[in-house]
């Protein structure tokens, strides 16, 4: 039984168990890990769900495996069912290639999924590729932006100093004006450079 059971499972990516739930493929997403430059691929897993699918087409499906009435494959699969609603404290009944069932403290029925074999997922290399031409996305801080904004932000703020050239000319203008001002006050007027006094020749 175990087996005809992972093999519909593995075929309809589901597998309904009356009285317990059902058994689900479920896939992890491929997700990007940028600083290890690489994506992991998706991950298949099987889980337990509390989730009930119609019983007939498993039924029929244990019928023709097995070469038996779908009353027998019927009470086959609730008896199957029983065995793991009793099951015991530190039993576990094994589900080839999928997983294996076991009890909780609490006498929750648990599965417990076997692990892909690496082979299966392995990670793929990736470089990021950055065309300047084209606008992305990007984020700075804390805030997602484009690299066409932060570009011409970085180009607005360099250029700032240059459009601001001739203030700096008009302020060395005014200190040169008063430094020359104040020189000509210091000398008395005189156009020289000298002290002021006269000078008077001997006769």
């Amino acid at each position: 039984m175990q087996d005809i059971l992972a093999t519909y499972l593995f075929q309809h990516k589901q597998c309904p168990l009356p009285g317990i739930g059902s058994l689900i493929i479920k896939e992890h997403p491929a997700h990007v890990l940028p600083g290890e430059r690489m994506i992991k691929a998706p991950k298949p897993f099987i889980g337990l769900y509390r989730q009930d699918f119609p019983v007939a087409g498993l039924v029929r499906y244990i019928s023709i495996e097995k070469g038996i009435s779908e009353e027998e494959a019927q009470t086959s699969l609730k008896q199957y069912c029983r065995s793991l609603k009793f099951m015991g404290a530190h039993e576990e009944i094994s589900l080839p290639s999928a997983g294996r069932f076991s009890v909780s403290q609490d006498g929750n029925i648990l599965f417990s999924p076997e692990e892909l074999p690496a082979g299966y997922s392995i990670p793929v290399t990736a470089e990021k590729v950055i065309r300047p031409n084209d606008t992305h996305s990007m984020l700075v801080g804390d805030n997602e932006t484009t690299n066409t904004v932060m570009t011409e932000f970085y180009s607005e703020e360099q250029a700032a100093p240059a459009d601001r050239w001739w203030i700096w000319a008009i302020v060395l203008t005014v200190l040169a004006a008063a430094a020359i001002f104040f020189y000509y006050q210091g000398t008395g007027g005189n156009g020289t450079g000298g002290n002021g006094h006269s000078i008077i020749s001997p006769n």
